[in-house]
């Protein structure tokens, strides 16, 4: 894990790590000087040993719990990612955008594009997707909804020279 909400995680540990010292240097200081209040704030703990070893105990499970759950996110949308990448394969261009309906290319320009490209030696393969992001699916079987979901449609044999979809 090396970014915890965008900040990298040695500048977060750094940070709270100095935050966390100076807290307990201004806690002792206070100790120090209002040692009344310090006997008042301490007198509980001999009384209340299973319940301060309980609450410990919680805070402790808790932040391990938090943890191994931080870390698995973190695991699992790099393994995501990895696998988009290869499965992307060795694109080098992607055009998007155009003056159609839903801001696309007409079919016929990716013909055109497939036509000028057949009598280029460089370019391998050429193909037209339609790509919609975020959308919100509603499995009527499972009665289950998922959100943040992306549509993928091809035009029949243009994923050809990709290895197939």
């Amino acid at each position: 894990m090396t970014h915890l909400f965008g900040i990298p995680t040695d500048r977060l540990t750094t940070i709270l790590l100095v935050a966390t010292l100076i807290i307990i240097g201004l806690v002792a200081l206070l100790a120090i000087s209002n040692v009344l209040f310090f006997k008042i704030g301490i007198r509980n703990i001999p009384r209340r040993r299973t319940q301060m070893l309980l609450i410990i105990f919680a805070l402790m499970l808790s932040t391990t719990l938090l943890s191994s759950v931080l870390a698995t996110g973190d695991v699992i949308t790099t393994a995501v990612q990895t696998v988009a990448v290869y499965n992307l394969g060795s694109v080098d261009e992607t055009i998007e955008g155009g003056h159609g309906a839903l801001g696309t290319f007409r079919d016929g320009v990716y013909y055109q594009v497939k036509d000028l490209a057949s009598h280029d030696t460089d370019i391998t393969a050429v193909g037209a997707a339609l790509t919609e992001h975020d959308l919100l699916v509603a499995d009527t079987t499972s009665r289950q909804v998922r959100s943040k979901v992306t549509a993928l449609a091809i035009i029949p044999d243009s994923e050809q020279g990709f290895g197939g979809m």
